[in-house]
C-alpha cells in the first residue's frame, strides 16, 4: 500500500517537475504577428506584402464591421529552443511511466 502511494505521489510530482520543458519543443516557426487595422487603406496596404496570410473582420454588437485582425508571418523567428532536450524529457517521462 505504502509503495502504492509513494509510487503515485513521486510519479506525479515528476510530472509536475517537468512539466516545463513541453515549451521547449513548440515550433515557433508557426507562429504569427497579429495587428488590428482601423483605417481601410492601411489594410490594403498590409494585404499586398509577401508575409500576409488572412484577414479577419471584428464585429461591433450591431454586427457591422468595426475593424479587422491582419495576420502575417514574422519577419524574423528566432529559433532558439532546444528542441532535442525537450524530446529527450519526453522519452524518459515516457519510460519512467512505462516502468
Amino acid at each position: 500500500m505504502v509503495h502504492t502511494l509513494w509510487s503515485i505521489l513521486y510519479g506525479s510530482n515528476y510530472i509536475l517537475y517537468h512539466l516545463g520543458y513541453g515549451k521547449c519543443g513548440e515550433n515557433v516557426r508557426r507562429h504569427k504577428k497579429h495587428k488590428i487595422f482601423l483605417d481601410e487603406e492601411k489594410l490594403r496596404k498590409q494585404e499586398a506584402k509577401p508575409r500576409f496570410i488572412q484577414t479577419t473582420n471584428l464585429l461591433n454588437e450591431t454586427g457591422d464591421p468595426e475593424c479587422w485582425e491582419v495576420s502575417s508571418k514574422k519577419k524574423f523567428v528566432d529559433d532558439d529552443k532546444p528542441v532535442h532536450f525537450s524530446l529527450a524529457i519526453l522519452q524518459y517521462s515516457k519510460l519512467m511511466f512505462l516502468e
